[in-house]
């Protein structure tokens, strides 16, 4: 298959601007996009929009964009970032700032749809930043261009590669908007059946969170030797909206676990992490994960139904507001257990939260479904994005 440079069925490149002072009293009528706008899913995020007046538009030399512009970031942090433009962008005209770059491609030559997928794998990411300059907010030039070079066969194939792309692309957006559907409903629920936690306006009782466990105990401090299979060993990375995830899960031998058996957990223990950017994010332990062992976090024991309830309460933005202080108090560097125990919590009446549980674990199986179908279009996508690079024709 034919190999070329990006550069070659590339139009244009350019960058934007802003006007001068940067936009302040934002009234236009016209989107100007900066990095911050580009999402990782390729889209174009318009809740956060800024927008410029027509004159300031009408004078623009460079940076208006349209449909089938892919979009780069060009400096900072997210340097390399890819979106695509294409017809679901709700504006007419819209321009970009000169932290963006525009390429416009050569549609003689090369479709834009399968260079932007080329550009957004990993592969293509690795090309961008071979031309990054400077410390950590340096960027790159547009001779980014003659650093990619990607596989170019028939236009034909180019269109037929990307529709693919785009189809399974697609059918992963639908399950994620499904799943982000179901955590909105049970959000729903919890409000129509408790109320607002934080004004307590259904008058539930208060009580200290330590009235309500059984026992708080801490995780090891100190991690044990790891094996490749084995015993699940529960880090903070693991905890994750509620509950365990598999993301770079670790095990631990039978002997290693004889060592720490205090960190020991059991179906319906919660784990709250303790330090660091997800203090305070709590996981409830089901099924597969009862027997397993506990990193350096809080282990806390509490029965059905309360388990369930409480697991969702930690993890509301309210309770992040109020756990988030109390780990950087007087310079402490993470929650311990007295701080856990002292939290102040509204304690509705048993049957309703058990009728709560019972709506969770009903949504958590349909949610389980959904996910594994998620992961099965992620390693199809996968599969066919390797296919691409490896400049295999499906």
């Amino acid at each position: 298959m034919i190999q070329t440079k990006l550069k070659d069925i590339v139009l244009k490149i350019e960058s934007g601007s802003r006007p001068k002072g940067g936009i302040k009293n934002n009234t236009g009528t016209i989107p100007s996009l900066g990095a911050e706008h580009l999402m990782d899913s390729g889209g174009i995020n318009i809740s956060k929009m800024k927008f410029v007046d027509s004159v300031f538009f009408k004078n623009l030399n460079s940076g208006v964009i349209e449909q089938k512009d892919i979009l780069v970031v060009k400096d900072g942090a997210t340097t390399g970032k890819v979106s695509y433009l294409d017809k679901n962008f709700p504006y007419e005209v819209a321009s970009i700032n000169e932290h963006v770059f525009r390429l416009k491609i050569d549609e003689n030559k090369g479709c834009s749809k399968y260079v932007y997928w080329y550009l957004k794998s990993s592969k293509g990411h690795k090309q961008i930043l071979l031309d990054f300059r400077g410390a950590t907010v340096g960027g790159i030039t547009k001779s980014f261009l003659d650093k990619i070079i990607f596989p170019l066969p028939t236009l034909f194939e180019q269109k037929r590669i990307a529709d693919l792309l785009d189809k399974v692309d697609v059918l992963r957006r639908k399950r994620k908007q499904s799943i982000q559907l179901l955590d909105d409903y049970l959000k729903s629920v919890f409000y129509d059946m408790f109320g607002d936690p934080v004004k307590n306006d259904k008058g539930w009782k208060i009580k200290l969170f330590g009235e309500i466990i059984k026992s708080i105990r801490y995780g090891t401090g100190s991690p044990p030797v790891y094996s490749e299979i084995g015993i699940p060993f529960i880090r903070a990375t693991n905890i994750k909206g509620g509950t365990v995830v598999e993301n770079e899960l670790k095990f631990i031998t039978e002997e290693e676990a004889y060592k720490i058996a205090k960190c020991k957990i059991t179906k319906n223990n919660l784990i709250i992490v303790r330090s660091g950017v997800n203090s305070g994010d709590c996981a409830i332990i089901n099924d597969k994960y009862s027997g397993s062992y506990a990193g350096y976090d809080l282990i806390v024991d509490i029965d059905y139904p309360y388990s369930v309830f409480y697991n969702y309460l930690i993890n509301l933005p309210y309770c992040k507001s109020v756990l988030l202080p109390l780990s950087r108090r007087a310079g402490q560097p993470h929650l311990n257990s007295e701080q856990i125990q002292r939290l102040i919590f509204f304690f509705p009446i048993k049957n309703l939260q058990i009728k709560f549980a019972q709506i969770v674990e009903q949504v958590e199986k349909t949610k389980s479904k959904m996910q594994e179908n998620l992961k099965e279009l992620e390693n199809l996508f996968n599969s066919l994005m390797n296919n691409f690079l490896n400049n295999n024709i499906y």
